[in-house]
């Protein structure tokens, strides 16, 4: 609608039939079905590990250590990295980066996975 004055409405067309063509609304195939239920929880799982490890300070228990994040804090004896919040928060991170390429790696393989039976069943 606005794209055409500025001459860029059959680009525009062909990106929108691509990716009507990439993500038909046909009946989906099985293959693509049981990809999209391994796709879920690995996306849950980046979900969680961005509460868990990147925002591991945010924690109802953690945020108590906020005003003093350099200091022993006991709440962090056992936490992995502790007994302080800036501790604690690189550890849980670092664990945090390394599940999310995991994840991340798995979720593009699903993806290429489900984008190959795709363009075979399209034609």
């Amino acid at each position: 609608m606005f794209a055409t004055p500025v001459g860029l409405g059959r680009r525009v067309s062909r990106t929108q039939q691509g990716i009507a063509r990439r993500y038909s609304l046909g009946v989906p195939s099985r293959r693509r079905l049981s990809a999209g239920l391994l796709m879920f929880p690995l996306a849950l799982l980046c979900l969680y590990l961005v509460y868990m490890g990147y925002l591991y300070f945010l924690r109802p228990d953690a945020i108590g250590a906020l005003g003093h994040p350099f200091t022993a804090d006991p709440r962090f004896d056992n936490a992995w990295g502790g007994p302080t919040l800036v501790g604690a928060w690189v550890v849980h991170s670092a664990v945090a980066f390394a599940l999310h390429f995991v994840a991340v790696s798995l979720l593009r393989r699903l993806v290429a996975w489900q984008d190959g039976t795709t363009v075979r069943s399209d034609g």
